[in-house]
């Protein structure tokens, strides 16, 4: 009866319920539709409830605008639950013998370095909040210059936040065996889920 509410993305409800094992949360899925649109009209119709949602290609101003349209919403720092999982801190916080994380990042920005950004209008007019919140509408036409400049820049923390880990290959941890399950126990991504989620 205590706990808060949170109102998350597909299958994603599992890994943060097993980062947030204090029972101060509870993370569930809207039902229907399990994507981010499916989300979005859960926490417009729930106020009570809190919403999180992947960050994909939304802009600084944009989390803004739709944060003021919706309190009761969050956002991910970074494009996606992945990347929080698969982010070099996360694993470094697992204090696992052999793993290196400037070795990772480099494997990490050496794939975006091989795959431009491609189809960000695309990907950004499969955004609902963009064609719903007011001050927002018609913003899913646009081709964001800033995405695009932080997607090239050589600073990992400037383009990691835009990167689409669910696409890095991940053979740099093959000899780690690290499944999703444990990734979302370490102690980085825990502390992470939980400012991110504070009421």
């Amino acid at each position: 009866a205590n706990r808060t509410i949170i109102i998350c993305e597909g299958k994603d409800h599992a890994l943060y319920n097993a980062a947030c094992d204090d029972a101060s949360r509870l993370f569930i899925p809207p039902g229907g539709s399990d994507n981010a649109a499916g989300v979005f009209a859960m926490a417009r119709s729930n106020p009570g409830y809190l919403a999180l949602r992947d960050r994909d290609f939304l802009m600084d101003t944009e989390i803004q605008a739709i944060k003021a349209e919706l309190p009761n919403y969050r956002i991910l720092p970074f494009y996606s639950i992945e990347n929080l999982l698969y982010h070099p801190d996360n694993i470094a916080s697992l204090e696992i013998p052999g793993f290196e994380p400037e070795g990772w990042k480099a494997d990490i920005l050496r794939w975006k370095e091989a795959n431009p950004l491609l189809e960000l209008k695309y990907e950004r007019g499969k955004i609902q909040e963009l064609r719903t919140v007011p001050t927002l509408r018609g913003a899913h036409e646009a081709d964001p210059a800033s995405i695009r400049q932080a997607y090239a820049s050589p600073d990992f923390a400037t383009c990691y936040r835009v990167i689409p880990m669910k696409r890095v290959p991940l053979d740099f941890l093959s000899s780690f065996n690290l499944t999703k399950d444990r990734l979302a126990k370490a102690p980085w991504f825990k502390s992470k889920i939980k400012e991110v989620t504070e009421p």
